[in-house]
């Protein structure tokens, strides 16, 4: 996986959707080249300062 977005990085990707529940499983902030948007993440985010 970590190759697959060495691969996308250097074909000018800026970063990498992870939009599903695996894939966090696997790249963290510690071992992707790239930025990473949880889409997970960012729905309970939405979610919660909607509530609040």
């Amino acid at each position: 996986m970590i190759d697959i977005v060495k691969s996308l990085q250097s074909k000018g990707a800026q970063a990498v959707i992870l939009g599903c529940t695996e894939p966090p499983m696997l790249l963290n902030g510690d071992n992707s080249p790239l930025p990473l948007l949880d889409s997970e993440e960012l729905l309970i985010q939405a979610a919660l300062e909607t509530a609040l």
